[in-house]
Formats: structure tokens, C-alpha cells, sequence
């Protein structure tokens, strides 16, 4: 979760009622508070969004999916949406879910979610088994770049993928050539 210093600074263009509900913690995931700030903000992207993922924590997947496509057709340029469901897809290991909907968000990205998206699309890639359009992904991505409690891992970086991808791709050729 950002820090609310980054959070005041993100919303700050927005009206003040939106600004205390999308900063507060507790109320930013709050179903009943956002819908209703929502009937109030419509066009605000963010209250879309926080609207959805709160369907998500409280288990309600197909209301918030269902709630994401009213957004898309509301914001049909607006890359976040297509970032916020490759996430979800890659909490619940749909590799190809989330590569779909990371190149979607790649498409229409304009450099906000460039590095993270390319990274998890390879990461994406790699688990389906496609360790050339994996690779390929990557040369986006800088070499210092990690991400932190991503998936599984405490800590993921380009280098540890990539790593990951040359191994398999060795045993893979290996055992090629034992038959």
C-alpha cells in the first residue's frame, strides 16, 4: 500500500470528499462509502477502481468483474483498468488472463505502468512456458528492476527470472536430446 504522503499527492487534483475517502485506509475499501461517493463523482477513475477492488476483498469476484466492465466502457482509454484485472489474474495464477490483459494495458499505457507491466507479463510468460516471448518482454524491463512480495517471492528481480527462464530453457534442450 502507498504511503499517504504519495496518496495526498496522487489525489490531489480531486475534490476534497473524494480525497479523504480514496487516502483513508479503511475507507477506501469500504463498499457502501465508495458507491456512494461514486453516485456523487462519477467520472473520478480512482473511486471506479477502489470500487472494484473492494468487491474483490470481500470476496465477490464476479460483482467486481461485472463492475470492471461498466468501467471500461466508461473509461475505455484509461490503461489502469487493464493493469488492476492482470493483477487480479495473477493472484489467482491465470498466467494467460494476466498477459492478455497486460498487453492491453501496454497498448494504451503512455510509461506509467511500462516497467512494472512488462515485468509481470514476462513473469506471466515464463510460468505458461513461453521463454522467448519472455525474454523478449524483459529487454523492456532495466536490469536493476525487482519487484517486492510479488507472487510468492519476498523479492523478484530481472535477473532472477531471467535465471529462471535460462535453466528451463536448458533442461527443456536437455531433454530433447535424450530422445
Amino acid at each position: 500500500m502507498p504511503s499517504k504522503a504519495w496518496l495526498k499527492k496522487r489525489y490531489a487534483y480531486l475534490p476534497q470528499k473524494a480525497q479523504l475517502v480514496l487516502i483513508n485506509k479503511s475507507l477506501n475499501r469500504n463498499v457502501r462509502v465508495l458507491s456512494n461517493l461514486l453516485n456523487e463523482y462519477p467520472k473520478i477513475h480512482a473511486i471506479h477502481s477502489s470500487l472494484e477492488n473492494g468487491f474483490i476483498g470481500l470476496g465477490s469476484r464476479t460483482l467486481a468483474i461485472r463492475k470492471w466492465h461498466k468501467t471500461v466502457k466508461s473509461f475505455p482509454r484509461i490503461p489502469n483498468t487493464y493493469f488492476q484485472r492482470a493483477s487480479w489474474a495473477l493472484e489467482r495464477s491465470k498466467f494467460f488472463e494476466a498477459a492478455l490483459y497486460l498487453r492491453l494495458c501496454l497498448k494504451l499505457d503512455k510509461g506509467y505502468f511500462k516497467t512494472t507491466a512488462h515485468f509481470w507479463r514476462a513473469e506471466a510468460l515464463y510460468r505458461l512456458g513461453n521463454y522467448s516471448l519472455a525474454k523478449r518482454e524483459l529487454k523492456n524491463v532495466p536490469n536493476e528492476y525487482e519487484e517486492l512480495y510479488f507472487l510468492n517471492y519476498k523479492k523478484r528481480s530481472k535477473i532472477d527470472l531471467l535465471n529462471d527462464i535460462c535453466t528451463k530453457e536448458n533442461y527443456r534442450n536437455q531433454s530433447y536430446k535424450s530422445f
